[in-house]
């Protein structure tokens, strides 16, 4: 086929038009899960495919990279097959794996654009206009949406010094334009701003001070985005930048030392100015790493995976399906669930085994041979590629420093890329040599060669995936329009369960159909007044929950929602079995011992209901403030749990003896309880000395403090609100007392004869349902809403507020997890002999 006829460059025109367009459109990997944009980027995936097969068939030959690099390719083919023949979970692998060839194709069609200097610096020209546009869009689009409305909220709250009290520790505040994570913006920054840099030492005129500013704000782009990987990354590409310009530059040593000493200034001066980098770097320093925790719980979870799975993996895609079952019970309620294990090495060996480690070390020690092999010739090259060379190993290799702390090769921006960055890399190392083809000289005569029946070959395998892909884009599509039915002015129940029951059979293997239909249907069940309905909606829902389950057997989400369903249709014992499965799956979970209890004290096994429940308030000291305890049914349990809470206490210090937590935690149950004496003791060693003030007949220790100005409301009640505003303003400054909230204090306050009756029996009660916040983005579709627990949770909205001292809410504790182990499974034990007599 004629050039002119060929649509080799329409295809390579639509591969660069979605390339841009997912790197450039806000929140772009969380639209990628969205219809109708996944349904666009799948479109996406198959234009640098078909691009591939079309200069297939044009050029009758396959034009090699050259050098290793298309051994390197074929390693990673070979890795995805044997992790997706593998995978607990095949359909998961192939949708992830799939996607992986169409950046893989990409590499040979462009590589044919640079077998001439000037069309290797036209892409990395290309390639940085690119670049310049994100990182001025990045910042604009941080200073809009989220800079600017913060400083006007606390501004608005009277907060003094808004700019300097902006906090860069909260995750919605961190530049997370326009990719949707901050994470991934500092990645793409990373292998961006080398390419920045060598366009502004490239150039001689004018332009030179238009990449500089690129630099710059780039720079600052990466300081929003207060991303520790960032900085690490930033700071090995700062190191190999030095030492590429030390070896091979012809720039005067003593500038360059220079040039070093004042980048490592700037870069510490950024971390001394940012809150979140320095409240983690100076723990690191003092030998602390809590910063560290979350990742690594991640770290033990893949690591446990890839033991279980070294050869092939677990498969693409399956470590978030995976994840509960391996994560440890040290864990707490630190990272109860997430889709993936940031830290690309971490990812790697739990999805594709010893593959993938191969793959990742691999990768480091190929760009090192590489360099080794063209360390004579860099000086010769043309100034153009020498920059070019400096320029991608400053980006691959900080890059990869950075890939340790995150997984982001399914991000489009960032695979795409890297992608040209090794098509230039692999294009310098021929250093314009005559590419290799095979086979080296086609037969023009011959209509069918072995390239177009390769071609022709592929025609069927693109044909094959499309038929794959087919329902499950139609299936998104379906869900869509089911979620859409929901957000009506009066929401069409039919209309949400016909699209959604339609998706789940296009896309059975596919847990997300389920648990929206399992969730939605019991939200209605437990909203309805009619019986009939209720009881058909709460059967419709346990048996979408079973099928979610079915799909995805290692969620806890599932299990515990599906046992509260059956305890609201009288089902105990079906209950227990999901709390069991629950508890074994994520048992610091707040409510699943509490629900586990419920279940059997539905059966009248109470003994075992009272080692559940004690084991709940043993993991959550908070719980047992709540408000369930004041009546009913509960109130009258409420002596024995106490009695088995403070005996679990003995018994845990008897082992433990110098363990402050535990101490802290009797402490404050011990007060709550009326055991004064016991408390004092705990008070008097591991509190502070302002505790004692809670004793009875005890004044006031510190006039100050937030308690003692709410016991003050009693002594002054003409000052009440006054020091009641006051002692919230000390634990929440940034979020005030809400007219409700204010009423409800004051009323309560009102009728409560002093301050002990009203902490224990009258203070206000908060009751809501808690959410799955991850829910969409961790299942990796957002259409629908992220589902709340159907366990409403009562508190005690004044011990909550100000008694946390007190009562801890451990998150991660791993010690703390350990010592209650023996306690679990000792229930375990007793409920397993009690179903098998």
């Amino acid at each position: 086929m004629s050039a002119s006829k060929s649509p080799a460059p329409l295809l390579a025109y639509f591969t660069a038009f979605f390339y841009i367009l997912f790197s450039l459109i806000p929140d772009s990997h969380s639209m990628m899960v969205a219809w109708s944009w996944v349904f666009v980027w799948q479109v996406g995936l198959f234009c640098p495919l078909l691009w591939f097969l079309v200069q297939l068939w044009d050029n009758r030959r396959l034009y090699l990279l050259g050098n290793g690099f298309d051994q390197g390719l074929i390693a990673i083919l070979v890795s995805l097959g044997i992790s997706t023949l593998g995978a607990e979970f095949p359909q998961q692998a192939r949708w992830q794996a799939w996607a992986c060839l169409g950046f893989i194709a990409a590499l040979y069609p462009i590589s044919r654009w640079l077998n001439s200097v000037t069309g290797r610096y036209r892409l990395f020209l290309g390639q940085g206009y690119l670049s310049l546009a994100f990182v001025a869009f990045s910042l604009a689009l941080w200073l809009s949406r989220t800079f600017l409305p913060e400083i006007e909220r606390l501004r608005d709250l009277g907060v003094d010094g808004a700019v300097q009290q902006f906090d860069f520790s909260l995750l919605e505040l961190r530049n997370w334009a326009p990719l949707g994570h901050q994470n991934y913006v500092a990645g793409y920054l990373i292998l961006c701003l080398p390419t920045l840099l060598g366009l502004a030492i490239l150039h001689r005129d004018w332009r030179r001070w238009l990449w500089l500013t690129g630099v710059v704000i780039g720079a600052v782009d990466l300081y929003t985005t207060s991303s520790r990987g960032g900085w690490l990354g930033l700071a090995i590409a700062s190191v190999v930048a030095f030492g590429f310009a030390w070896g091979f530059s012809q720039i005067r040593k003593f500038y360059l030392l220079l040039a070093g000493i004042i980048s490592m200034g700037v870069l510490g001066i950024f971390v001394l100015t940012n809150n979140r980098l320095y409240n983690l770097v100076v723990p690191i320093l003092q030998g602390e790493f809590g910063e560290l925790n979350y990742r690594w719980v991640n770290a033990q979870v893949g690591g446990a995976m890839g033991l279980d799975h070294w050869w092939t993996g677990a498969g693409l895609g399956n470590a978030f399906l995976l994840y509960q079952n391996y994560r440890p019970i040290t864990a707490g309620r630190l990272s109860e669930i997430i889709y993936q294990l940031h830290s690309t090495p971490v990812q790697l060996w739990a999805e594709m085994g010893i593959w993938g480690l191969g793959l990742f070390f691999g990768s480091i020690v190929f760009l090192g041979v590489i360099l080794w092999r063209l360390r004579g010739r860099v000086k010769g090259m043309a100034r153009e590629d020498r920059i070019l060379l400096g320029s991608i190993y400053t980006g691959l290799v900080g890059y990869w420093a950075l890939s340790w702390t995150d997984y982001q090769l399914d991000n489009v921006a960032i695979s795409g890329i890297i992608t040209i960055l090794v098509a230039l890399l692999a294009a310098i190392a021929r250093q314009d040599q005559p590419q290799i083809s095979l086979p080296s000289q086609p037969n023009p005569e011959k209509f069918l060669g072995k390239p177009r029946l390769v071609a022709l070959g592929l025609v069927g395998i693109y044909g094959a995936v499309a038929i794959w892909l087919a329902p499950i884009q139609a299936a998104w599509e379906r869900s869509s329009t089911g979620f859409l039915a929901l957000r009506q002015e009066t929401p069409d129940y039919d209309r949400f369960v016909e699209n959604l029951t339609a998706a789940h059979d296009l896309a059975p293997w596919e847990p997300y159909y389920s648990y929206q239909l399992g969730w939605n249907l019991g939200e209605l069940a437990l909203q309805t007044t009619d019986l009939e309905q209720r009881q058909r909606y709460l059967q419709e829902a346990i048996q979408w929950f079973d099928q979610g389950n079915q799909a995805s057997p290692y969620r806890e989400f599932g299990r515990s929602n599906v046992a509260w369903l059956h305890i609201a249709n009288n089902e105990p014992n079906l209950a227990t079995a999901e709390f069991y499965q629950s508890a074994q799956l994520v048992p610091a979970k707040r409510g699943i011992f509490y629900g586990l209890g419920l279940s059997l004290l539905a059966q009248d096994k109470t003994d075992l209901a009272i080692k559940a429940i004690a084991l709940e308030i043993l993991r959550d000291p908070p719980f047992i403030t709540s408000p369930i305890w004041r009546g009913g049914g509960l109130g009258e349990l409420y002596p024995a749990v106490v009695a088995r809470v403070m005996g679990h206490y003995e018994q845990l210090l008897a082992q433990y003896p110098d363990d402050p937590l535990l101490h802290r935690c009797r402490g404050g149950i011990a007060w709550w309880i009326g055991d004064f004496a016991l408390a004092e003791t705990e008070f008097r060693q591991y509190f502070d000395a302002t505790a004692l003030s809670l004793l009875p007949g005890r004044e006031a220790l510190g006039q100050e403090t937030a308690i003692a100005l709410l016991q003050a409301t009693w002594e002054n009640p003409e000052k009440r609100l006054e020091l009641l505003e006051e002692a919230w303003a000390k634990v929440s400054p940034q979020q005030p007392l809400t007219d409700q909230q204010r009423q409800e204090f004051l009323a309560t306050m009102a009728n409560s004869p002093d301050f002990a009756t009203w902490i224990r029996v009258g203070a206000p009660v908060l009751q809501y349902r808690r959410q799955r916040s991850g829910f969409n983005v961790n299942s990796r579709h957002i259409d629908g809403d992220n589902p709340t627990d159907f366990w409403t949770v009562s508190e005690n909205l004044a011990i909550n507020t100000w008694f946390g001292e007190f009562f801890p809410s451990v998150v991660y504790e791993p010690r703390f997890d350990l010592q209650l182990q023996p306690l679990r499974d000792s229930l375990y034990a007793a409920f397993e002999t009690n179903a098998n007599p």
